[in-house]
């Protein structure tokens, strides 16, 4: 399921958010109705200390994790523009061959690009990672199976396609694996805890003016919360207003029109 797609992205944001905020405000008057601020006057060091030393192992935690998930935002982005580039590689090599095989490889190549655009990028957005249909990249490959070269010029040409076609190959697969990779269960764990024990730790200081203690909290809490969604965003490459769109694929459709 989309879960992105299901309300606008600033839609989605502030609620994820303004949850995270209601809870933690809902648990600090908890808090206070159970245990007067004015107990924890003389214990203000020993928070503050385990404030600072949480927040920072919290904050390399949320760090390490962002780093992560961009880096695979990222490096999925670019196997979609190389496979689309050596796609647009295969497609232009073609004009060596004979008109009727030319067009044939050409066929092909545009019917896979329109398969990825229509088809199994709506699956992906959905999040429903399966055994790719494989009928339309075997249709390229049947394409040069069934030609042979007829020269030395035809062969050169003939045995780049070849690996361009490995390589386009490997690519593919590639997109397909990293779609199906998500932050684990357990770090989500470690996430999620370690931002409740963060805010946790600001229920410790007396503060003894109410207002000012929830807005304390809840300006913590908002900056955990807009973090975890942050990272929630660029885990899902494929949702919501940061997701990646088969742009790279368009375009080379639009080349195949300007190379006929």
């Amino acid at each position: 399921m989309a879960y992105f797609d299901l309300l606008p992205w600033y839609l989605s944001s502030l609620l994820f958010i303004f949850g995270f905020v209601g809870i933690a405000v809902i648990c600090l008057l908890i808090f206070r109705a159970i245990l007067p601020v004015s107990h924890f006057k003389a214990y203000h060091d020993v928070a503050g200390v385990t404030f600072s030393n949480l927040g920072v192992l919290y904050a390399v935690l949320l760090a390490f994790i962002f780093v992560e998930v961009q880096d695979r935002h990222n490096s999925l982005h670019d196997t979609i523009e190389l496979e689309a580039s050596t796609l647009g590689d295969l497609y232009r090599d073609a004009e060596v061959f004979p008109p009727e095989q030319r067009e044939k490889i050409r066929k092909s190549i545009r019917d896979y690009a329109h398969h990825v655009i229509d088809q199994e990028w709506g699956k992906m957005e959905a999040q429903e990672i399966e055994v790719p249909n494989l009928g339309f990249v075997q249709k390229i490959w049947n394409a040069y199976y069934e030609y042979t070269p007829k020269d030395d010029r035809e062969k050169i040409w003939y045995d780049q396609s070849i690996t361009k076609l490995n390589d386009f190959n490997t690519i593919r697969v590639r997109r397909i694996i990293s779609a199906g990779e998500y932050i684990s269960p357990m770090l989500w764990v470690l996430l999620i805890s370690g931002g409740i024990l963060t805010t946790f730790c600001i229920f410790l200081f007396s503060v003894e003016k109410v207002s000012l203690h929830i807005l304390l909290t809840a300006l913590l809490g908002s900056a955990i919360a807009f973090l975890l969604f942050i990272i929630l965003a660029f885990d899902h490459p494929y949702t919501g207003a940061n997701k990646i769109e088969p742009t790279p694929f368009k375009a080379l459709l639009t080349f195949f029109d300007v190379w006929k």
